[in-house]
């Protein structure tokens, strides 16, 4: 059964996901600081929500997820490559180029193309997660060493990388550590955040029910939370740099904050929207439950770029100025209207075979 608050959530995120990409700038800043974060997290709520999940197996869990990760991400890295061949054949140019034959690579060790980084993390942070609990090991651990993650992380992208990088005698050597570092601190970091997804819907499992505010009492603590978390990450933001693609972390503790006063806000605010706002909430659910074909097709399909020179063009054309802001309102606004007829296509046509597999018959 599906949380209509946790598509709501999975709506903002990736509409936030859109604006960090915006060729213009951000428009909105603080958005960086949980449009990755909170679908680890929403992960863990799901998981939550599974009552049976303890009773699959690791090799059933792994099938499970590797058919609704693993596959889309083969299948869309493919899709990817034999775009880039048939527009390298239009213009006359080497089929197998540099792009081809870099896309390869990235597939092949699990970085992904573009936005494709983040369904390998998921998986193995879902992985790390699940195996976790199964073991039943100690919740203060799980906690401490995701927070050791978050140093290393930072430590490597600060100073570690470089020191590496004169101690390592190949560039090949390099390249490898630093791959697999990379994918096993981001997955580190995200299984944590999806534990404490999971661990919060133990704690309050009816907090995602459809109509969990109904006091006035409830009503001010969600109004609170919403203006505190936005407040301290509004706060906070000029000293955040986060990037688990790259595993670019600056400063450790700021990071921290900013993810969980992120991830606070934009739960808060769904909860108020769902309650406030039933037509803004319908589009959000419906961005949320095609989050993952906003993902994957708003960069590595030039979306954002034609929005970006279309824009540019008109205004141009009319002779107006424009800030970057306004720019950037503008250019999430017909990202998102060009979204809908994406999925549309996607959704009525064979193309939805690209993210599922086919029934078996």
């Amino acid at each position: 059964m599906r949380s209509s608050i946790i598509d709501i959530v999975k709506g903002i995120s990736i509409i936030m996901i859109v604006n960090v990409h915006l060729l213009s700038g951000q428009f909105f800043s603080i958005g960086c600081t949980y449009h990755v974060i909170a679908f680890f997290f929403t992960a863990g709520i799901v998981q939550g929500m599974r009552k049976k999940w303890e009773d699959n197996t690791i090799s059933s869990f792994i099938k499970d997820k590797l058919t609704r990760l693993g596959y889309p991400f083969l299948t869309l890295s493919v899709c990817y490559m034999l775009m880039h061949m048939i527009l390298n054949c239009i213009r006359g140019e080497t089929i197998v180029n540099e792009v081809i034959t870099g896309s390869i690579i990235k597939t092949l060790t699990l970085q992904g193309i573009g936005t494709l980084w983040f369904l390998p993390v998921l998986f193995f942070g879902e992985l790390i997660f699940f195996s976790v609990k199964r073991k039943k090991i100690n919740d203060h651990l799980i906690l401490l060493t995701g927070f050791l993650a978050v140093l290393t992380s930072s430590y490597l992208n600060n100073r570690g990388f470089d020191l590496l990088q004169i101690s390592c005698k190949s560039q090949c050597l390099f390249s490898s550590i630093k791959i697999l570092s990379t994918i096993l601190l981001s997955s580190l970091i995200a299984s944590t955040i999806i534990y404490l997804g999971f661990h919060l819907h133990q704690k309050l499992p009816n907090m995602f029910s459809e109509d969990v505010i109904r006091t006035k009492k409830e009503w001010i603590y969600m109004i609170l939370i919403c203006i505190f978390s936005f407040v301290i990450d509004y706060y906070f933001i000029e000293f955040y740099h986060g990037d688990l693609h790259k595993l670019d972390i600056g400063d450790p503790f700021v990071y921290i904050i900013c993810s969980l006063t992120g991830i606070a806000f934009v739960f808060s605010f769904s909860f108020i929207i769902k309650k406030l706002f039933k037509n803004i909430s319908r589009l959000l659910i419906y961005f949320g439950e095609n989050s993952l074909i906003i993902m994957t097709t708003h960069t590595e399909y030039y979306i954002n770029s034609i929005v970006y020179v279309l824009i540019s063009y008109c205004l141009a054309f009319w002779n107006i100025s424009a800030v970057p802001k306004n720019i950037s309102a503008i250019s999430i606004i017909l990202i998102m209207i060009i979204e809908i007829g994406v999925i549309y296509i996607i959704k009525h046509t064979c193309l939805k075979y690209i993210y599922i597999p086919a029934p078996k018959r």
